[in-house]
């Protein structure tokens, strides 16, 4: 039976779209479709209570192109997260800290894709392929 947690709920950035936890299992990544950003928690491994990871600039939000609407963290690795970004024809990339749980924007990031993709996958094993999917 699920439980709501005693200290929830929880604040997202506007119209949270996509949600995915790393590999490890210690973080939390959100898409915020009308912020353009991805909110980033730390998950508290004895209550599973998320706590905001602040980056190293002292913001809560990360920002991408306009309307990510879904996001994953690389499976293989489990050292980026991606976002697609529907309006902004593109994916957004970001190097995600294993010991902090805070993302830097990735060298080169956006990437541009065809128009509006919805989905984003990676294939894990070191292959480091990344498919985005759109209209």
């Amino acid at each position: 039976m699920l439980k709501f947690l005693a200290n929830g709920p929880f604040r997202t950035g506007n119209e949270p779209s996509a949600i995915t936890i790393d590999p490890r299992g210690r973080f939390i990544y959100l898409t915020n479709q009308l912020d353009n950003s991805v909110s980033a928690y730390g998950i508290d491994l004895t209550t599973g209570t998320p706590t905001t990871v602040t980056n190293v600039t002292g913001s809560q939000t990360n920002s991408t192109e306009p309307q990510p609407v879904a996001l994953i963290v690389d499976p293989a690795l489990g050292s980026f997260v991606f976002t697609a970004n529907y309006l902004g024809n593109s994916v957004s990339g970001f190097i995600l800290d294993a010991t902090a749980g805070s993302l830097k924007v990735a060298q080169s990031s956006p990437f541009p894709t065809d128009p509006k993709p919805t989905a984003i996958t990676a294939i894990p094993h070191g292959n480091h392929a990344t498919q985005v999917v759109g209209n």
